[in-house]
């Protein structure tokens, strides 16, 4: 018999790859057709975050079957008992949210996303209900009322999306009205930064749908023109926020849907990103990164130098 090439944890990134579906429509099946699911959303994975997510844990399972059950090395070899081990392991020191998370992706890459009717169920394995009463911060205080809760902060998402500044989320600063929109949606929003600049901020591309309903809920309650940001909680970790904006950029211009491509004049100087590209600091430059998206991402977040880029977000 043919010794299979790749490990498990190989195998199990595998199967979860050949469900990517970024940038694809998530289409909805249809009333009356055969395995309807109420509208979700079927398959493929269509978020770069959930994938990633979804990836880590699996790697996890794989390091830990690979040392309780090393004469496991296919994944067709893989039983509910092994799931069920690594699920009471995992229960002495994780969450339940985490335990659903890590099961989830099990599922995805033993099941793909189809195959609901497989699927283990964390009731099967025990009572692993997720209790919002439990849910603690990272120095183990309850997160009631923690200064991050979604509820308390509401306008996170606009740093999410946007990757505004602090300031461009001070309470009645912008309004529906800062908003651009292309084709139905919304791919930026105007902003006055630091020393009264003017900025179009981009919309990524992977908060697109969630920043509509955000807008829609405002102007159902508070009508047109009404401003996007009722203020954020002066500890709310809007830098991290635009770390993580960087990155997804970054990531997004890899890829030929981005609407970044297709509205590039609208965002992008040209002038001032091949004078940042021409800094000494990248004469020898040596690094796998690709220059001309750090540098698009750098403009994108009001700066035109791209080495702070690397010192400060790049981590």
């Amino acid at each position: 018999m043919a010794r299979n090439k790749q490990n498990l944890k190989q195998q199990l990134i595998t199967r979860l790859e050949k469900q990517r579906a970024y940038g694809q429509k998530k289409e909805k099946e249809q009333r009356g057709v055969e395995n309807y699911n109420s509208g979700r959303a079927v398959r493929g994975i269509h978020s770069y975050a959930s994938m990633k997510t979804y990836k880590n844990s699996v790697a996890q399972f794989a390091n830990w079957m690979k040392t309780a059950h090393a004469e496991v090395r296919n994944t067709n070899d893989i039983t509910e008992s092994h799931v069920r081990e690594y699920i009471e392991h995992r229960a002495e020191s994780c969450s339940n949210f985490t335990l659903s998370k890590d099961l989830s992706a099990i599922n995805r890459s033993l099941f793909g996303c189809t195959d609901n009717r497989n699927f283990y169920k964390l009731s099967d394995f025990g009572d692993y209900r997720r209790r919002t009463e439990d849910i603690t911060n990272n120095r183990g205080v309850h997160t009631e009322h923690h200064t991050n809760h979604y509820a308390r902060n509401e306008a996170q998402i606009l740093a999410q999306a946007f990757g505004f500044r602090r300031s461009s989320l001070e309470a009645g600063k912008l309004t529906t009205d800062n908003l651009v929109w292309r084709d139905g949606h919304i791919i930026g929003c105007w902003t006055i930064e630091k020393g009264g600049k003017e900025h179009l901020a981009y919309c990524l591309y992977d908060y697109r749908d969630a920043i509509e309903k955000y807008v829609a809920e405002r102007v159902e309650r508070l009508g047109e023109g009404c401003a996007l940001s009722d203020g954020i909680d002066s500890n709310c970790a809007v830098h991290q926020f635009r770390s993580c904006f960087v990155k997804d950029v970054v990531r997004e211009l890899s890829y030929d849907w981005s609407p970044l491509h297709q509205y590039r004049e609208l965002f992008i100087d040209e002038r001032k990103l091949e004078k940042a590209l021409s800094h000494p600091y990248y004469e020898h430059y040596t690094g796998n990164h690709n220059l001309e998206h750090i540098g698009i991402a750098s403009q994108l977040i009001s700066h035109n130098r791209i080495e702070i880029i690397f010192h400060n977000y790049w981590r």
